[in-house]
């Protein structure tokens, strides 16, 4: 790799590394540790495996991103010493809004199959504390980004072009890797249901599409604007959920 796309890397790994770590508060909330094994063994490990994966993940998107139009444009500038002020605002003014909404359109949603009596029990699990979900969103805002988008959607998305053998991916190549990164971004929460409670075949469909909402967003965006708009709508979206719609939740059953 050249100068600047190891500096790409170590900047793109150490932000998926952070967000990782701040995951842990609200991972061993949610999980108790086993008993007879360390906190510092357990986090270990997660550090260790979700890292490596993290590692593939920033090189694939450093390596075939370029090559499909796909990438990390405002870290890219930056590295190349230009200023990037004026474009972190754009995205920002753009990646925000969208986050909300998609944040609102899932609570819609979830509040729609709850009508249908599609929900998961209540006290089925226990909400960790507020800092701790605060915490927890940089690992969805950043991680799983870099996972989901950098890493899996910019492989899709090579992979239509090198079948196809096309000069540049359609753009219908790149809604189908949007949309199935989205849905195994959804699927990727299945293992946290079956932890919580026992997964019907709604509950399998609600987890799937509530989670597939954000993911089309945020691959639009990844497409459109680069992995930091991707980024920014995804934080937002998870802190509209997990913090703010949560305490108003909790204010509105309290009272």
């Amino acid at each position: 790799m050249s100068r600047i796309d190891r500096t790409a890397f170590v900047a793109l790994f150490s932000a998926g590394l952070l967000g990782v770590l701040a995951l842990l508060p609200y991972l061993f909330a949610l999980v108790p540790p086993t008993e007879g094994v360390s906190l510092t063994v357990i986090a270990a490990a997660a550090v260790v495996q979700l890292g490596a994966i993290v590692a593939v993940s920033c090189l694939v998107g450093l390596y075939l991103g370029p090559k499909v139009g796909l990438g990390a444009p405002l870290l890219r500038a930056r590295l190349n010493g230009h200023p990037v002020a004026d474009e972190l605002r754009g995205t920002v003014r753009v990646a925000v809004p969208l986050g909300v909404a998609a944040a609102v359109v899932i609570v819609v949603l979830d509040v729609a199959f709850g009508a249908a009596g599609v929900s998961i029990p209540a006290g089925s699990v226990e909400q960790p504390e507020l800092w701790k979900r605060a915490l927890a969103s940089l690992y969805g805002g950043i991680t799983e980004e870099l996972l989901v988008r950098f890493g899996l959607m910019t492989l899709l998305v090579w992979l239509s072009t090198f079948v196809v053998g096309e000069d540049g991916p359609a753009d219908g190549a790149v809604w189908a890797a949007i949309v199935v990164t989205a849905l195994a971004f959804g699927a990727g929460h299945l293992g946290t249901l079956a932890s919580i409670t026992d997964p019907t075949p709604l509950l399998v469909v609600r987890t799937v599409l509530l989670n597939a909402v954000g993911g089309i967003v945020f691959g639009w965006l990844y497409w459109r604007r680069g992995i930091e708009a991707a980024m920014a709508a995804h934080l937002t979206a998870d802190l509209t959920l997990h913090v703010v719609a949560a305490e108003l939740l909790a204010v509105a059953v309290g009272g």
